[in-house]
């Protein structure tokens, strides 16, 4: 697992700014009414912060709000009028027309596997309740509480049900079953034999393999993209 983690993990380096109210030290909202800037390429105009750079700052922000909200609907349109699933397309498919002034549009939809593989990585061994609790990993609640006594937390309606069934005389053996609930009333049951080696408890490969692939599939979709290439109309002498 510590491999795992590895492998999908990137660290990087993050800057996060913000624009506050001097009065009451909350974020300013953006401001929908901006519809265009203009931007000056010096670079000392972002190393320094005062008054007049963080405007700017706000300004942009709010401006790349808005054209993040215009490409969102401007795709899902585009997804519409071709008939194009968003997601669980098998393979690409190009649409292309021709403008009134002789240059070409191409709409290009293409799928895109995308894994979160921080929700698999804890659906095994993530932990960050001090009691168990359901968004704990497999792992851990084997680790905790396998061959002990049955285990129940419940709140709202949902919670987590961990319980051991033996399997031999000595106690060794045995098959620990944890129960997921949720709000709705549905239930989730993982199984894992288990072993007592001297107060450690071993599980089956195999059953952990199986898990991992089932969270694989569980957070891996396939969103559908779109990209779009204008080509300019040829010179009328080569036309």
């Amino acid at each position: 697992m510590d491999r795992f983690g590895s492998e999908n993990s990137i660290r990087f380096n993050r800057q996060d700014l913000a624009v506050k109210d001097p009065a009451t030290d909350e974020k300013l909202p953006l401001d929908e009414g901006i519809e265009e800037m203009r931007v000056y390429l010096e670079l000392q105009r972002f190393a320094n912060v005062n008054a007049k750079n963080s405007d700017g700052f706000h300004d942009a922000r709010s401006l790349r709000s808005r054209i993040e909200s215009f490409l969102g609907t401007f795709e899902q349109g585009i997804l519409t009028r071709y008939d194009v699933s968003p997601t669980g397309l098998e393979k690409s498919q190009a649409f292309d027309y021709e403008l009134s002034d002789g240059s070409a549009v191409r709409y290009l939809f293409f799928p895109r596997p995308s894994t979160e593989h921080g929700k698999i990585y804890s659906g095994l061994v993530g932990r960050k309740t001090k009691g168990v609790a359901g968004s704990n990993g497999d792992l851990d609640i084997l680790k905790e509480l396998a061959f002990k006594e049955s285990y129940e937390s419940m709140k709202g309606g949902a919670g987590i049900r961990v319980a051991t069934e033996t399997k031999d005389k000595g106690g060794k053996q045995g098959v620990t079953k944890i129960t997921r609930l949720s709000k709705d009333g549905t239930e989730e049951v993982r199984a894992y034999p288990v072993f007592d080696n001297e107060g450690k408890v071993y599980v089956r490969a195999e059953n952990v393999l199986d898990t991992l692939g089932m969270l694989t599939q569980r957070y891996t979709s396939t969103p559908t993209q779109l990209k779009v290439d204008l080509f300019a109309a040829p010179p009328i002498y080569l036309r």
